[in-house]
């Protein structure tokens, strides 16, 4: 009798909590459903907690139905299909392109999914996001217009998000700029470089960018349809992308890699391309070889020694950890012309692997980069 006393209150506790989870999911998604219906000028952000529990069908699913404009920080990217006409482009603070910056700035209601604020995610802090106009939800906790909420699944509120009623955002987005790009016999740079990366993109690729001046290129760029996007902002530790691409491969062989990394960063976890050939991986592989760590001379020692690596042969490196060219192709690219050939190529050819060496300019950066380097070296005094 006592066994069966204590089970029924451990039922009545977990019913009780089960209901009272519930209540508070609902009260939520209450809150969210009225600000959206009493805003005029509303914008999601969503970040990379979206991505992490795999909701970013479902954030899609709610911007399309409902129109409403979306934006992303750059520690979020590919949290939301950037297709959609609604999508603003990445939000970074004071570094985020004027437009954008002053529509996501001036909204009367901001809906943060999934979104932490970090140093290199809001252009050093430099955000202007109201509190009082803002409901807040992560896994761990939500913030409602100021006000601390806790015990609720993130998960299924933002599974549920589509089932709002009467929500159809009808203003006015943002003039998004795309440049269409045509390339030269010129010496490839840094601002090109991006320019035809994101023309040349296709749907259903994954673009994998290391922290250094690929990150602050490839996450300016509009994705395509059904695309992701993998970098490491947060901690930005380099040489993380590497074998990150090619364990991301293996589980997603559907979904062509592609890998922009810097030379510097290479040398930290080139011996995982041994791994890549073994298991046979059809990675395209971008190798910025730009003579350092061009990301530390733009925030601090721009001629120092420590900023100087050994220059290694990087197109000869596959042959060395034992690829064959039924395997692996090997290219050095030194003009827009050249990097416009070599990517189509590698696109048609899916069977094998590219290791694309790109030859850049020892201190040519991102324009984004030097602008965030500008803002680091000024904390840094």
């Amino acid at each position: 009798m006592a066994r069966f006393l204590h089970f029924s209150m451990a039922l009545y506790t977990l019913e009780k909590e089960s209901s009272t989870t519930n209540t508070t999911e609902q009260v939520i998604l209450s809150k969210i459903e009225e600000s959206l219906k009493n805003a005029q000028k509303p914008v999601v952000i969503a970040g990379h907690e979206v991505i992490s529990f795999g909701l970013e069908k479902a954030v899609t699913q709610f911007v399309s139905e409902t129109k409403l404009p979306i934006t992303t920080l750059n520690f979020g990217k590919s949290a939301v299909d950037e297709s959609l006409p609604s999508f603003l482009g990445i939000y970074n603070g004071k570094l985020s392109e004027i437009s954008l910056k002053n529509f996501v700035e001036s909204a009367d209601f901001i809906l943060m999914l999934g979104v932490k604020l970090t140093d290199s995610s809001t252009g050093a802090f430099t955000h202007h996001l109201d509190e009082n106009k803002m409901i807040s939800l992560n896994i761990d906790e939500g913030i409602i217009f100021n006000k601390v909420v806790e015990d609720f699944d993130f998960r299924a509120v933002v599974s549920s998000l589509s089932e709002l009623k009467g929500i159809e955002y009808e203003g006015q987005y943002i003039d998004k700029q795309y440049e269409d790009f045509i390339p030269s016999s010129a010496p490839l740079s840094q601002d090109r470089l991006w320019q035809a990366v994101e023309s040349l993109t296709q749907s259903n690729e994954t673009i994998v960018a290391e922290q250094g001046t690929s990150f602050f290129g490839a996450s300016t760029i509009f994705l395509k349809s059904n695309s992701r996007f993998i970098g490491q902002p947060l901690w930005g530790s380099i040489g993380y992308t590497f074998p990150a691409a090619l364990g991301s491969q293996i589980a997603d062989k559907e979904s062509r890699h592609l890998l922009f990394i810097g030379d510097g960063s290479l040398q930290l976890t080139v011996q995982e391309l041994g791994l890549s050939i073994r298991e046979k991986l059809n990675p395209i592989c971008f190798i910025i070889n730009n003579d350092g760590y061009t990301v530390e001379r733009e925030i601090h020692g721009p001629t120092q020694s420590y900023n100087d690596i050994p220059m290694w042969n990087y197109s000869k490196l596959p042959e060395t950890f034992g690829a064959t060219e039924d395997r692996v192709v090997s290219k050095i690219v030194r003009t827009e012309n050249e990097f416009v050939s070599v990517m189509k190529e590698a696109q048609a050819d899916i069977n094998r692997m590219y290791w694309i060496e790109l030859v850049l300019e020892k201190e040519d950066a991102p324009k984004l980069l030097k602008q965030m380097g500008k803002l680091f070296a000024e904390q840094n005094k």
